[in-house]
């Protein structure tokens, strides 16, 4: 499969989640930055939600590998990162997180080079997940946004 077939599946993966959750969601009409926007109404208040999704598969040499771009939606309290991890055995897997949550985990990163001129930083997550592990499948938090 190629790069853009994976990730198409895991916005798809993603969108399914969100929806199993309570959520709408819908496709951009333009690339931006954003896979996916998700919406509800909650005890009369409405929500909604930016959604950038990354698709990775599980390699033995280097876990999961990601790519994040910088993009001014970041800074957008409503936009969250949702990883979506394919181990190849098991049911996908999903990292949640705010902005407020990714830039806290990767603060020493974003700080380099890559990051700060050429706007983008590749990472990898360990098949055990690290310090990944506590935004494990945590669409709840979601509701707090």
């Amino acid at each position: 499969m190629s790069t853009r077939q994976i990730g198409g599946l895991g916005e798809n993966y993603v969108s399914g989640e969100l929806e199993r959750e309570g959520w709408i969601t819908c496709i951009p009409t333009r690339d931006i930055g954003i896979d996916r926007v998700a919406f509800r109404l909650t005890k009369g208040e409405f929500k909604y939600l930016f959604i950038q999704v990354k698709t990775a598969r599980l390699t033995e040499k280097s876990g999961y590998t990601i790519t994040v771009k910088k993009t001014k939606a970041y800074e957008d309290p409503h936009f969250v990162f949702i990883f979506a991890l394919d181990d190849s055995e098991s049911r996908v897997k999903f990292l949640v997180l705010t902005t407020g949550e990714w830039k806290e985990t990767m603060s020493d990163k974003l700080n380099t080079k890559s990051w700060m001129e050429a706007g983008a930083y590749m990472f990898h997550i360990g098949k055990d997940l690290g310090q990944w592990r506590k935004h494990l499948n945590a669409f709840r938090k979601l509701e707090k946004l």
